[in-house]
Order: structure tokens, then sequence, then C-alpha cells
């Protein structure tokens, strides 16, 4: 089987890597084809132009959803493993994905999907 793990790192390592990369292990023991999409938070940039426009395509990223339709299109993936699109893949993972005609599985490591605050 294909599969495209999708994860956004953070600025510090925590557990959420660990789960991605022993996942990764896993699949790959049982002779599972896994790719690995991932950004970095500590790739961003902290001007304030910087800030707004990560401001602005956190909810939506028309850039990411191209990146994420190209991955799809050539690794041509049974299903694609979302662990974190936050802030720069973005749900926009999800548009492509449907697109292509590809099943998701997501994985919520925590609740900053539905609070801002977490």
């Amino acid at each position: 089987m294909r599969i495209l793990v999708v994860h956004n790192r953070y600025q510090q390592a925590g557990g959420e890597d660990n789960v991605v990369a022993a996942e990764i292990d896993l699949l790959r023991s049982y002779g599972h084809d896994v790719k690995l999409w991932s950004d970095d938070n500590r790739d961003l940039s902290f001007g304030l132009v910087e800030k707004i426009k990560t401001a602005l395509t956190t909810a939506y990223s028309a850039a990411s959803r191209a990146i994420a339709q190209e991955k799809l299109r050539s690794f041509r993936p049974c299903v694609v493993h979302v662990h974190n699109f936050f802030p720069q893949i973005s749900p926009s993972i999800y548009d492509a994905c449907l697109d292509e005609g590809v099943p998701v599985v997501q994985t919520l490591h925590n609740y900053r999907l539905i609070c801002p605050g977490a």
C-alpha cells in the first residue's frame, strides 16, 4: 500500500513528531511504501509581513493545495494520513485529496482544531 503521511512540525519537537516517525517506521517494516510530506514551523519568518501572510494562509493555502495535488498525482497514494496541517499546509490538503479521490485518515493529537487557545 502507498501511504502519504502529512505533518507540519512545530518549532519545538514533541510527541507528535515521535508518533509520526514511529508510524512511518512501523508501516515500512510491514512492506508499505510510505512518503512523508512535512513542513517545519522553524522555517517561518517572524517579521510583520510574514506574520500577516501566515495568518492569512492558515485557514486555507492555495499554494499548499497545489503542492498537495502535485504530490498526490506523482505518488498516487492509496490513503493520506494527516497528523497536523497547522499552520503551513492548511485544510487545503483535504480539497486536494477530494479532487484526486484519495481517502484521508486524520489523527487529532491536540484540541487546536476546535480551540484556538489550545
